[in-house]
């Protein structure tokens, strides 16, 4: 009865029992961000390559290619999160379905969300961004792909003064435990920001930036429907089991191969099954 209602019901008590046993009061987060591919440059977590050598975006499913959910840059995995189409009509499209299974079409629009202050998927209609391609000469950054450096321009503001491109626009208290890495909005701002020098690879439906990849810890971004599917959280925890706790999340409905690494040292190889959560503690 309750999906005939659109309402999902979830054992929420299991789930939040990695947070509540083992993050104990006093705790404090700390920075932890699921990068790129430790199998090199241009290898992605669920990026799946096929015998005649193209690929696909793995995952499973973009639940969250819905109208109303931001749009944001977090490091290239390879997922159906990341993967986009630039249609007959200059509309960036993304596909999927809703939670109850329904099959979803959305674009990203083309006015900041009041609320958000970034841009937020919307119906492929009126509301939808109309995108023109044009190539650079000298993109910014230390680009690892084959792609040539773009910038989306909005249609509607060729014919005004200034044009107005599709920008990133770093979160302002600097992502937080995330690092900027992690969920920097997008939004429309001038074509001459270095923000808005992108990399589009069209059989991987991927939109790449490199805009972070200059600062310490930095590397490429992607594009993304929401937020990606696996994701972590680390944790100073000085009342609890041990002095530090790591919460990794998957959403996806594929397992995914991580490594653990404290700056430069490695202290855990490990996997993850689809739709799964687990908590690593160690002193």
């Amino acid at each position: 009865e309750y999906l005939d209602l659109g309402v999902i019901v979830q054992p929420m008590y299991y789930y939040m029992g990695h947070i509540s046993r083992y993050v104990r009061p006093d705790s404090r987060s700390v920075f932890a961000i699921v990068g790129s591919s430790v199998q090199g440059p241009g290898r992605r977590t669920f990026l799946h390559h096929t015998a005649n050598n193209s690929t696909l975006a793995g995952g499973g499913i973009n639940d969250l290619a819905r109208t109303g959910v931001e749009v944001t840059v977090w490091p290239c995995e390879g997922s159906t999160r990341q993967h986009w189409t630039l249609n007959g009509v200059g509309q960036l499209q993304v596909f999927g379905h809703d939670w109850l299974g329904a099959p979803t079409v959305s674009c990203l629009g083309k006015e900041p969300d009041e609320s958000f202050k970034g841009l937020v998927l919307t119906d492929c209609d009126r509301h939808a961004g109309l995108l023109k391609i044009t190539e650079i000469d000298n993109p910014v950054g230390n680009n690892q792909t084959q792609e040539n450096g773009i910038k989306f321009m909005f249609e509607d503001s060729q014919d005004s003064k200034v044009s107005t491109c599709l920008i990133i626009s770093p979160l302002e208290n600097d992502g937080g435990a995330y690092g900027p890495l992690g969920g920097a909005q997008v939004t429309t701002g001038s074509c001459a920001d270095p923000m808005a020098v992108w990399y589009f690879n069209e059989e991987r439906g991927e939109i790449l930036s490199n805009f972070f990849s200059t600062i310490p810890g930095g590397e490429d971004v992607c594009l993304t429907t929401g937020w990606p599917f696996l994701q972590v959280g680390a944790f100073f925890t000085p009342n609890g089991v041990k002095d530090k706790t790591v919460v990794i999340l998957n959403e996806a409905s594929e397992p995914a191969n991580y490594i653990l690494r404290n700056y430069n040292e490695v202290f855990l190889t490990n996997s993850i099954p689809a739709h799964s959560i687990q908590t690593v503690v160690y002193d």
